[in-house]
């Protein structure tokens, strides 16, 4: 799952967050079950 935003005015235009959010469940015992919660800082930069 992810949720995404991003700053549509302000100091801050143009700014965006994600969360991602992942699950692995193993059945497999040499193999443990995953869970992960990233956080990410996104911003454009126009190349000209």
């Amino acid at each position: 799952m992810r949720l995404d935003y991003v700053v549509q005015s302000g100091p801050l235009k143009g700014l965006g967050i994600a969360w991602a959010s992942a699950s692995l469940r193993s059945h497999v015992a040499s193999q443990r079950d995953i869970d992960e919660n990233r956080l990410i800082l996104l911003y454009g930069i126009s190349l000209r």
